[in-house]
């Protein structure tokens, strides 16, 4: 490989390696509107925020959780209950998720080793041997940049959001009979 075609690689290198790093996951969110179908968002020992009828939320840990009512574990320790809570006491439901411990240092060996080794292979003359020391080095440091990026990341994902009822308006208009002429009217909702 001559000087002059190392340069030219170099550009579209740096661009494409910088443009790696500046992806951004993408992950569907899928919200319960009843506690039978967040049985299948969350399990036993899930860390959610609980925001109740009232505005207040609770931060701790499920315990059990049916098809009506949830049991939530704010303290540690056996001889604290859980707290109750029925599926009409419950406005929202924020969970923790935490990212996978595999797909960033996957992502960051890529990311390292792939530069690391145009690097070595662009600065050698053709009379050095191939060591690969350059892919190695940086993909190291890459494979562990992502593991503790991923060991880091944790965010707060919506599971459960309380359905609101249907409401029926109904308005109600009807002649006064009385010696006056008028009208009665009722809003009821």
């Amino acid at each position: 490989m001559t000087a002059s075609m190392c340069a030219n690689l170099r550009l579209p290198i740096l661009l494409g390696s910088m443009a790696l790093l500046l992806a951004a996951p993408v992950g569907a969110q899928q919200v319960a509107t009843s506690f039978q179908e967040l049985r299948g968002l969350l399990k036993p020992g899930d860390t959610i925020y609980v925001t109740d009828a009232g505005g207040g939320t609770v931060k701790g840990k499920l315990a059990t959780l049916s098809a009506s009512s949830l049991e939530l574990q704010v303290r540690r320790g056996a001889s604290v209950p859980p707290l109750g809570l029925s599926e009409r006491d419950v406005n929202s439901i924020v969970a923790d998720r935490f990212d996978s411990l595999l797909n960033g240092p996957l992502i960051g060996l890529a990311v390292g080793a792939v530069p690391g080794l145009l690097i070595e292979l662009a600065g050698r003359s053709e009379y050095e041997k191939f060591s690969g020391a350059g892919a190695l080095g940086l993909g190291g440091i890459g494979l562990i940049t992502g593991l503790l990026i991923d060991v880091l990341h944790k965010e707060k994902v919506t599971v459960y959001v309380h359905a609101s009822g249907q409401r029926s308006f109904v308005v109600r208009v009807a002649p006064l009979l009385s010696t006056s002429a008028g009208v009665q009217m009722s809003v009821g909702f």
